[in-house]
């Protein structure tokens, strides 16, 4: 039976415009999930994501201001101290999910991205924990940002999510210490770019995620099984081979 580590999912929201991804659970793939790093997106879900984590073995958290609700953050207030809280009650939890998204500036404009964004990385280096970060069409000011408040002190691991990034900026994230997740996204799209894009990444860095939104206690089988399938052929392995990899990669980054 294959072992795989989510880097990446969701809580599946009661109510709340996010949109809210299949879940689909397979109980016939020969798979078992090891773990995940479940994310919140904003502050009013953190106690719902804490209350759900206990009912998930092997659960890391990770606290943040999902860049499509920056603006509405910046409005509200007190979202710092929020995280900030919610990173002292959990000493293993990570920061995320964060970033930029340069298709979203009319539901959050850049200056209150990059203002939640930066504070969030001060935050993170603050605190010693890793980031989970989205990007989309911002490279440029996530990695400036990055470099200037995150790695300052040099490369430190992080995750980027689901990353569709001009390919030059796969070397330049990799130096600064970047893990990269491949899922549903890009497995289901199974473009040529996103073939290409998703070859290049380090063997040592590379992760599944399912990027679903789940109930407390499930997992989405279906989603993580056929990335790792579609990621072996793109990288012209089979599968078991791959999730061994996989799975050792992800122990560094979530050690027992």
């Amino acid at each position: 039976m294959r072992a795989l580590f989510d880097a990446h999912c969701h809580l599946d929201p009661e109510n709340g415009d996010v949109a809210v991804s299949s879940t689909k659970i397979c109980k016939t793939e020969p798979v078992a999930v090891c773990g995940r790093l479940l994310c919140a997106v904003e502050p009013d879900e953190f106690p719902r994501v804490e209350a759900a984590a206990s009912e998930w073995p092997r659960t890391w958290l990770a606290f943040g201001v999902h860049p499509w609700y920056s603006a509405t953050a910046v409005a509200a207030g007190g979202w710092r101290e929020t995280v900030e809280t919610a990173l002292h009650r959990h000493p293993g939890a990570w920061v995320g999910e964060i970033g930029l998204d340069g298709l979203k500036l009319d539901r959050s404009p850049m200056d209150d991205q990059e203002t939640v964004f930066r504070a969030h990385l001060r935050l993170a280096k603050d605190f010693n924990r890793p980031v989970n970060l989205h990007c989309v069409k911002a490279w440029e000011p996530l990695v400036a940002a990055l470099d200037s408040r995150y790695l300052a002190d040099g490369a430190r691991p992080f995750i980027m999510h689901s990353f569709a990034g001009p390919y030059q900026f796969v070397e330049a994230l990799a130096e600064r210490g970047a893990y990269f997740t491949v899922g549903q996204l890009a497995a289901r799209q199974d473009s040529r770019k996103g073939r290409e894009r998703a070859a290049l990444f380090p063997e040592d860095r590379l992760l599944l995620e399912s990027d679903s939104f789940l109930v407390p206690g499930s997992d989405d089988v279906h989603e993580l099984s056929h990335a790792l399938n579609w990621l072996a052929d793109v990288r012209g392995t089979n599968a078991e081979s791959l999730a061994a990899i996989l799975c050792d990669n992800a122990a560094r980054l979530f050690p027992s």
